[in-house]
This record gives C-alpha cells, structure tokens and sequence, in this order.
C-alpha cells in the first residue's frame, strides 16, 4: 500500500506524534498552520483511491498534538458541492486549479458518474445504466471523460476571468455557444406531482450528457445578477476555488474560513508576533552640543 498526501494540506513542519501511524509521510511539505483542524491522506491499492486517512491534530507554537485518526472510504466524486452554483461546482472538480499542479478528481469516467450523482443530476438505476454502458465501450467512455476534463476547464477559465474583473477570452466564449445548442436541445418538461419541471432526455449511450444541465448552468449564471457575486478563492497558494460570495456585504475572500482563511488569519498573526518581537535598535552614537563660536 502506498500513502500520497493531500494537497489540502499546508505549510513546511515536521509531522505530529504518531503520523507515521497513520501513513503520511514523514516530512512531507504538508503540516498544517496554527490551530485546529484535520488533514487526509490517500490510501491507494493498485492506482485506485481505497480509503481515506483523516488526522485530527492542534497545534499551537509549542508543538502538534495529535487528537486522534480514523480512516473512511472518500466521498464519491471527490469534491465538495458548495460554491452555490452547479457549473462552479463543476469547475472546482480539480483541487488547486489555480496552481501549477493542479489535482485532479476525475480521474476516470466512473468518477464523473459519481460526481453527478452526488450532485443530483442522475438517479441510482441511471448511474448504475451508464457504468455498465462504460465497462462495454472503453474507448466510448474515454473518450467521453476528455470532453468531459475540455469542458470543465472552459467553464473554469470562464469564471475563473469574470472572478478576477477580466473579460472571458472570445475563442471560450463561442466554445461555450457551440455547446448550447446540443445541450439546450435536451431539455424536456416533465410531470412533477401536480405540475411540470424542466427534465433532461437521456440517451443511453451517450455517455457525458450530463454535461447538458452543467452548461446550461453556466449560460444562466453568465446572464444573472449573480455573475457579480463570482468569486474565486485568494490563497496564494492556488486554490483558486469558484463560488458565489452570498455575504451580506460582499466580501468574502475564501473557499472556506476552516481552511484557506483560518491559515492566512494564522499567517497574519504569525507576521503580528514576528513584528512584534523584533529587537528595537537604538541610535548609540555619541551626542554632540553646538556651543557656537
């Protein structure tokens, strides 16, 4: 069994007591910053993601200690469903997109089936139809994750832009057109108890339309209010998660205050005490008295 760390995982430290218990590397780049939190560790048989290892640790300036482990299988899909709009969520499926490596979440094509059932757009009995669909047509469902990977970074590149006060690139934005007539193509109402709902036609074997809601996502945010509450996370690590700044004054800064705000507030007050501690210097030369001629 081999242990990779996660990227989540922070600032340059030596492990805490009994890291290596729980299958971290020692003296990986990878401890976290002051405080209190938890940090995962991939547990892989053969390439493929088993479990989970998560360490629960504080650490304050004297040192780590260790709070405890536990060990769980990862969510399906790999990343969280929270940036408030289904094609920025789409986007952040890459971890650290903004950085020079980048980690990526769909890794294969039944990580994408998994993604989008956790985030609602199939059932059971259609995720179960599409990976039987994908184990009879490798080469069809390969091919499908490519298209899959091509449009989530256009979305991110959209958004990405928007976020950072820049105007999309126009080749995206006719990538992004080209895809609508497909997508929108799909929609079909349906009964909904009493009254009607917007559906999705699913082909059978067609292997990635659950791109359809994902890009009409996309073109819906384009053209509402909330494409001025895009925001993208200020690590300056590259994080560079997606989401929708809700706040009331508009001013939120990270993807989460638990993780990327807690270690700058850490950092800050890291530099506070550094300032704060620095030696005063004191102007020792001699003192002179202009007695005048």
């Amino acid at each position: 069994m081999a242990s990779t760390a996660s990227q989540e995982l922070w600032a340059e430290r030596p492990p805490p007591a009994g890291a290596a218990r729980a299958g971290l590397p020692r003296g990986h780049r990878a401890w976290p910053e002051p405080g209190q939190g938890r940090v995962t560790s991939n547990s892989q048989f053969g390439g493929g993601v088993a479990t989970q290892i998560v360490i629960t640790y504080k650490w304050s300036y004297g040192g780590y200690e260790l709070m405890g482990t536990s060990e769980h299988e990862p969510a399906p899909g790999g990343a969280k469903l929270d940036a408030g709009a289904l094609c920025l969520d789409f986007a952040n499926t890459a971890e650290w997109h903004a950085s020079a490596n980048p980690e990526e979440r769909l890794r294969a094509y039944g990580d994408f089936v998994a993604w989008s059932r956790r985030a609602e757009l199939l059932t059971d009995p259609q995720a179960a139809r599409l990976l039987r669909e994908a184990r009879r047509r490798p080469a069809a469902a390969a091919a499908a994750l490519r298209q899959v990977l091509l449009v989530r970074e256009l979305i991110y590149r959209i958004f990405g832009a928007i976020a950072g006060d820049r105007l999309p690139t126009r080749q995206d934005l006719e990538a992004l057109n080209d895809s609508l007539p497909d997508a929108l193509g799909r929609l079909r109402l349906a009964r909904v108890g009493g009254g009607f709902a917007w559906g999705w036609a699913e082909e059978p074997r067609d292997l990635d339309w659950m791109l359809a809601p994902i890009v009409r996502s996309a073109a819906d945010l384009l053209t509402s209010m909330d494409l001025a509450r895009v925001r993208q996370c200020a690590d300056d690590r590259g994080c560079g998660w997606l989401f929708l700044d809700r706040s009331k004054n508009r001013t939120r800064r990270w993807c989460d205050m638990g993780d990327c705000g807690n270690r700058a507030k850490a950092r800050r007050h890291r530099e506070k005490r550094t300032m704060d501690h620095r030696p005063q210097t004191t102007d020792h030369r001699p003192q002179t008295t202009d007695h005048g001629p």
